[in-house]
């Protein structure tokens, strides 16, 4: 796995692991194998952005002249991407590459599964928008209240301001530190 972070092979009670030789010389060998992978995100329109994350496959000491890497089922050898719920995502598109890539050590067969993710608006409504938006309603009291009554149109303000700073430093506690202005930072 090119972009990697964390792997294992299975291995509960035996190895998840099945080899089967054809007549005609085909080897189909299979693992079983949990990966995490990495995926460079651009945050440049979070909360409502879009993503795309790849998870590639590439034989490392074999070229194409030894090993051939392809989809099995071609379009359809990957199934269940419709059950797959996440708590932030949603999948929107996937797509399979077959393809081989040259270096100098020669040609290496690369499987690439890439999908299309839309980040789910619920939970930041619910954790960033709506409270934004009642404390800055709530901020308005203040020109109700008599003008005389500066401690307390004080006291609101300060609330505000206070609120506001807790509820943006929340969200950015969650976020990596990045080195542009994300849409959230505009709100």
């Amino acid at each position: 796995f090119l972009n990697d972070k964390k792997s294992f092979v299975h291995g509960v009670t035996v190895k998840n692991r099945m080899i089967r030789l054809h007549p005609d010389g085909t080897v189909l060998y299979g693992l079983r194998i949990t990966t995490t992978a990495a995926c460079m995100m651009d945050l440049r329109r979070y909360p409502l952005d879009e993503q795309n994350c790849t998870l590639e496959i590439e034989s490392y000491g074999y070229t194409t002249d030894d090993i051939e890497f392809y989809w099995k089922g071609g379009e359809s050898a990957v199934t269940g991407v419709t059950r797959i719920e996440l708590p932030q995502f949603s999948i929107v598109d996937y797509k399979l590459v077959s393809k081989n890539v040259v270096f100098s050590t020669g040609a290496y067969p690369r499987l690439s599964l890439s999908f299309k993710l839309k980040r789910n608006i619920g939970y930041f409504i619910l954790q960033t928008y709506m409270p934004s938006i009642l404390i800055t309603i709530l901020s308005w009291v203040s020109f109700w209240i008599n003008y005389d009554a500066s401690a307390a149109r004080v006291a609101l303000g300060i609330t505000t301001v206070l609120t506001m700073t807790t509820i943006n430093t929340h969200l950015r506690e969650t976020l990596p530190k990045i080195p542009y202005v994300k849409a959230i930072d505009m709100y």
